[in-house]
Parts: structure tokens; sequence; C-alpha cells
């Protein structure tokens, strides 16, 4: 990018009259207000990856974009939901119980809640799960299990990480051609 903005030749190097740090500084700070490309870059690449997560295909969907989306339920069935603030992951489509025999919860969701948060089963101010929403929205087995997780860090996001060992065959690649 210095090379683009200060110039240059075969023969000749030209002066860089400013680092590109400060380049990227608002102008109230000095700078010139241009954009970071490796911010930009990381801002644009989870924009994509948000969009993977969330289901959105967008208006016009692309050969590629439509080829990447069909992948997701690969990612999905090695994928699960590492708790933070309850507000992303969903009580009964996403995978977050931590428990190896439990991958989702079965119990039905009530009439309007299909799409909850994990977010209402928490108890915010006394940072422990709320042990009545919890034993009226799921099976006896279920509300034990989440009563026996340890309450969440809400200060943080969630993230999706991969179970142990759960995408290896997945990705063989005899088992992606055949």
């Amino acid at each position: 990018m210095a090379k683009f903005w200060w110039g240059t030749s075969e023969s000749k190097r030209k002066t860089h009259w400013m680092l590109w740090e400060k380049l990227c500084k608002p102008k109230e700070l000095g700078g010139l207000g241009f954009r970071s490309m490796v911010h930009m870059n990381t801002a644009l690449l989870a924009k994509q990856a948000w969009r993977l997560i969330e289901d959105r295909l967008g208006f016009v969907p692309s050969f590629a974009w439509r080829s990447i989306l069909q992948t997701r339920e690969v990612l999905r069935k090695g994928c699960k939901w590492v708790l933070g603030d309850g507000n992303t992951v969903r009580i009964w489509q996403d995978s977050w119980v931590l428990n190896d025999t439990v991958d989702k919860l079965v119990s039905p969701p009530p009439l309007g809640f299909e799409q909850a948060r994990v977010i209402i089963l928490m108890d915010i101010q006394r940072k422990k799960w709320d042990e009545d929403i919890v034993n009226l929205l799921l099976l006896p087995y279920e509300a034990e299990l989440v009563l026996n997780m340890p309450f969440p860090d809400l200060v943080h996001l969630e993230i999706p990480c991969f179970k142990e060992d759960s995408l290896i065959e997945e990705f063989q690649i005899i088992n992606v051609w055949a």
C-alpha cells in the first residue's frame, strides 16, 4: 500500500513521508483516516463467518457462497457452543449442553419459544441458572444436566468450538468423495 501511496520506480525508491499506522488514524487524532487493510479484512471475514452461522444467504448468492453454505450441517454436527452472555445460542436448535451423551436438547419447546435463547434460562442478577424456568421448560434429566453445568462468564460472547474428535470421520477424503 505504501508503494501505491508514495510511489516508486525501477531506478529510485521514494520517501515515505508518514508511517502507515499514522495514516490509518482518524483525522481527529492526526491521521488521514485511512482504513487499516488488516482490520478491514478481519471485519469482512468475520461478517462472512457470521452469515454462515446465522443462515443468511443474501439477495443473490453466488455459486461459491451456496456451496459453502451446504457444508454448514457438517460443521454443526461437530460444533458445540461455549456459552457466554446467552444472547446467541438457541436452547433447542444449538448444541451447548456440556455433556458427552447429549448433543441437543430433545424436550419439546413450548409454543412461541422455538427460537428462544439460553439467556432466558439464566438468573443474571444472582449469576446462576434460573432453576424454576429450567425445570419448567426442560425434561427432568435435561434440567439436571443444565443445572449442573457451571454458570457461564456473562462478559464474553458465545463462540462455536469443535467437539473433541467429532469431525475426524467427516473430513476423511474418502468420505467426501464417496
